[in-house]
């Protein structure tokens, strides 16, 4: 499990870092890799300041996408790539908004500020890197498990509870009790992030593969219910997980975000309107 095997590209970038610095891949990609499935996009870490970054990379188009944050986006052959300077996310707003990061050389350091277990391994081109074996044991358990206090990590960002449902759904991970009870207990913080943010993830769950099973877990959880409450009263759980399996199974996952969004709030329309839909969308 200490390889992985990588593209030339992602390779070739990887190297560089190493060659200036420390350089890592880390979250879904690894995640992905390591659970048997098919990676798509490749996001970078590493402990070269911010300024050399862009400097090492000035002949890919390096972009500023979070500058407060040590982000650059670079272009590689065609495609883009996002690399982070290591940190230590300090302070928070009271909307998630993070007021306060600490850039730092240790990637341990950064792990422990990740969501999950699961995106909390990253691999510098030889080895994996993780906080203690309960990340690998989470890996080959297929078991979603936030890193370190839960409730933390929810109080940190709410869109945790979307992020870490959509991501058991998608990968067919197992959600542990106490995961499931810290989600409960907080669900009522998701009504604190923007529903610009809310919309963004819950429309990437409807989006993604095995929708059915992430909106199970959002219903049984009370998180539907604190984010749409009449259109909750109003839909029958076994009905729409058939119906979106079979929208599933008719329709790309690309197409069929308009189909589940009418089966959903087919009884409740005007909850459908906090969500921002363009005209299109909402003609339909």
């Amino acid at each position: 499990m200490d390889r992985i095997k990588l593209t030339k590209d992602i390779k070739d970038i990887l190297n560089i870092l190493n060659a200036n610095g420390k350089g890592y891949i880390v979250g879904g990609y690894v995640r992905d890799y390591l659970l048997g499935l098919i990676p798509k996009d490749c996001d970078f870490c590493t402990d070269i300041d911010y300024s050399k970054l862009k400097d090492i990379f000035k002949d890919y188009s390096p972009k500023e996408i979070g500058k407060a944050f040590g982000i650059i986006q670079i272009v590689y052959k065609g495609k883009s790539y996002e690399i982070a300077k290591l940190r230590r996310d300090v302070t928070f707003t009271s909307f998630r908004n993070i007021a306060e990061v600490e850039f730092i050389n240790d990637i341990y350091e950064d792990l422990k500020r990740r969501d999950f277990t699961v995106n909390a391994i990253a691999y510098n081109g030889s080895n994996l890197i993780y906080l203690s074996q309960v990340e690998i044991d989470d890996i080959k358990n297929r078991v979603l498990r936030f890193v370190g206090n839960g409730k933390k990590r929810i109080e940190e960002d709410p869109l945790r509870i979307l992020r870490g449902i959509r991501i058991a759904g998608e990968k067919k991970l197992l959600i542990l009790e106490e995961t499931k009870q810290e989600i409960e207990e907080c669900k009522n913080e998701i009504k604190r992030v923007s529903i610009e943010r809310v919309q963004d993830e819950f429309f990437k769950m409807l989006k993604g593969e095995n929708s059915s099973n992430s909106f199970k877990s959002l219903y049984d959880l009370g998180v539907f219910e604190e984010l749409f409450p009449k259109t909750y009263k109003n839909i029958k759980l076994n009905e729409i997980s058939e119906d979106l399996d079979k929208i599933d199974s008719l329709f790309l996952l690309e197409e069929s975000l308009v189909l589940k969004l009418v089966v959903i709030f087919n009884k409740s329309k005007d909850e459908l309107n906090y969500l921002k839909l363009d005209n299109k969308s909402k003609k339909s």
